[in-house]
């Protein structure tokens, strides 16, 4: 009780942090952003005024700026028509009707009155998303809930991606806040965690086309911890949502613990393909320890020559003195023990642990992964040849 109250309260300081992060950087760029809604605002109302300028090339000009300006021009559009002239009212008319076509909001309500894959696919990262949670009608449903949860985002994917980074971030840091308020850190602003807003953050960001900045990546990752995520995957939608995470942990060049820690709580082919990806090609720091840990856990034999093709990488997981003893745990040393784990043998019988009661099984802790000495780490190597490799080579 005690280790998980630590545990939690661990969780919780780390999204505090994040969430303090965020919220600074924010702040920096909430003025600029308030001065551009209103310089936008004042450019639509321009334009439509335009509409009515004797000038072909001026109305023209401005008929352009209206389309590019997409779904924030609908309204004011509408507006206008209710006074204009004849001739601006078919303006805009013609306009609006272009507009509304590829407007996000639009093809949103069509999708909910006629939910079919023929409506989805006009929407932004229904492919992605088809691939990972299908095309049935729960799909469809599951989907069309992502997209109302998040309409802004999807609305920026759809139209103007060039704004999809700076949206994600600021919302990332957001639905962290929400999580941190709920977790017990109180920042005066009660705000609602929402799985969907989750889940929708999920799919857009875990798209290796779009450009993820600064603290979106950090953000998203340690919203795994959250714990309405954790319950919502034991719910009815539960596959979808981790369909969606493991698009997320799967996403070229971000940080693997914390997608790493998620899946061996939440066992899926994408934690396993993660943890070999690591092995493959990141394998450094502490990353070796998450993919290990993972693997010893939840991987089978045909990882075993994965794993002994790292036996001499040299990264650093441990080191330090141990009852007076030099001691070093390298990436290569766990890589061995998990071999022998997963072969069906004791690390203990290796020489891993020495100071470990024998007629325990071995422990994977930091005393116990690495040697005292280089001699006894050759040692385990060629004893683990003279069991395993030159018995293999024999058959």
């Amino acid at each position: 009780m005690i280790s998980t109250a630590i545990q939690r309260a661990s969780v919780v300081t780390a999204l505090l942090l994040l969430t303090l992060a965020c919220a600074d950087l924010m702040a920096q760029e909430a003025g600029a952003q308030s001065a551009s809604s209103a310089d936008s605002a004042e450019s639509i109302q321009r334009w439509i005024t335009e509409l009515a300028s004797p000038g072909f090339r001026a109305r023209q000009e401005a008929t352009s700026a209206l389309m590019n300006a997409g779904d924030a021009a609908i309204a004011p559009l509408k507006n206008a028509a209710l006074t204009g002239s004849l001739e601006v009212r078919v303006r805009i008319g013609s306009i609006l009707k272009r507009l509304e076509q590829n407007s996000f909001q639009y093809r949103l309500s069509v999708l909910k009155e006629q939910p079919s894959v023929e409506q989805a696919a006009k929407m932004p990262e229904w492919s992605r998303f088809a691939e990972r949670c299908g095309e049935g009608s729960e799909a469809i449903d599951f989907y069309t809930r992502l997209l109302e949860a998040e309409p802004k985002l999807f609305a920026a994917r759809m139209n103007k991606p060039a704004e999809l980074r700076l949206l994600l971030e600021q919302r990332a840091a957001e639905v962290l806040q929400s999580a941190s308020v709920r977790a017990g850190a109180d920042f005066g602003i009660q705000t609602e965690f929402s799985v969907d807003s989750y889940a929708a953050l999920l799919l857009l960001a875990s798209n290796n086309e779009v450009t993820l900045r600064r603290a979106t990546s950090p953000s998203i990752s340690s919203l795994l911890q959250c714990e309405e995520f954790a319950s919502a995957l034991s719910g009815a939608d539960g596959r979808h949502y981790l369909s969606l995470t493991g698009a997320w942990i799967l996403r070229a060049n971000i940080s693997v613990e914390k997608p790493l820690e998620f899946a061996r709580q939440f066992p899926t082919e994408d934690g396993l393909q993660l943890a070999r990806h690591t092995l493959k090609t990141a394998l450094r720091g502490q990353n070796g320890r998450f993919a290990l840990m993972l693997l010893v856990e939840q991987g089978s034999l045909e990882d075993v020559p994965l794993l002994e093709s790292v036996f001499d990488n040299t990264g650093v997981l441990v080191q330090g003195t141990k009852t007076s003893i030099q001691y070093k745990a390298y990436n290569g040393d766990m890589a061995m023990a998990v071999a022998i784990t997963l072969r069906g043998g004791n690390p203990l019988e290796f020489g891993f642990g020495k100071h470990e009661p024998r007629d325990l099984r071995y422990r994977f802790a930091n005393e116990t992964i690495g040697f005292e000495t280089d001699a006894d780490r050759e040692a385990a190597r060629q004893k683990y040849a003279k069991l395993f490799l030159n018995a293999e080579v024999s058959e």
